[in-house]
């Protein structure tokens, strides 16, 4: 049984799984790297469907499910905020002390907020582990903290010379998730020049509401 499946056979019918699309593309992904999980840890739980889903399918994952929130589930003592770097980081250490195959960050979908997290656990994130962000499309929506509707920043040549940047809408986590593209190549200030700083990751991926970073 894969994670859709699990999902579709256990949670649909509440109305508080994932969207489904999201469990394919996990399955996929996983599928195509012949990735396994052995540990996880999960930031925005809501009910806990989707932990429970993985907990369904990889039975022997060892998994920690953290949210804003305490609500009435069998999770134990699972509140931390997600901006809260010295909370992430000592919950790392003592939790996962060979580190962590597998974040899925669904917090508060709030750019400033999902880098803090990122900074805390990337670290204790494995070589070959992954590091997925969910709904960072809010990113779009006029109505959502930091996000902004779609905006198109044109770019005209001016005296025929080819313009230096390429402007493009950077609100809220659609521009968090443009940022990584930054830590997704190695850095040099000129085409010969010694590479000032290395990349952090080895594949970033991009989908439909979904960022997903391998770590180098």
């Amino acid at each position: 049984m894969n994670l859709f499946e699990a999902s579709e056979r256990f949670f649909a019918a509440a109305g508080i799984t994932k969207d489904r699309g999201y469990y394919r593309i996990y399955d996929n992904t996983f599928r195509n790297k012949g990735f396994t999980p052995k540990s996880m840890l999960e930031i925005g739980v809501y009910q806990g469907a989707s932990t429970k889903t993985f907990a369904t399918v990889y039975p022997e994952l060892k998994i920690v499910a953290l949210d804003l929130v305490k609500r009435d589930i069998d999770f134990g003592d699972s509140e931390a905020d997600q901006g809260d770097q010295a909370r992430l980081r000592s919950l790392c250490q003592s939790c996962f002390p060979d580190g962590i195959d597998l974040v899925i960050e669904d917090g508060a979908h709030i750019s400033q907020l999902s880098r803090l997290s990122f900074e805390a656990m990337w670290p204790f994130l494995r070589e070959g582990g992954l590091y997925i962000i969910e709904d960072w499309d809010t990113g779009y929506w006029d109505d959502w903290p930091d996000g902004s509707h779609y905006q198109n920043f044109p770019t005209p040549i001016q005296h025929g010379q080819v313009p230096r940047r390429l402007p493009s809408h950077d609100y809220g986590m659609v521009g968090f998730v443009k940022s990584l593209l930054d830590v997704t190549s190695d850095i040099r200030p000129k085409t010969m020049a010694p590479y000032m700083r290395n990349r952090w990751i080895r594949e970033l991926t991009v989908c439909q509401g979904i960022a997903i970073a391998e770590k180098d």
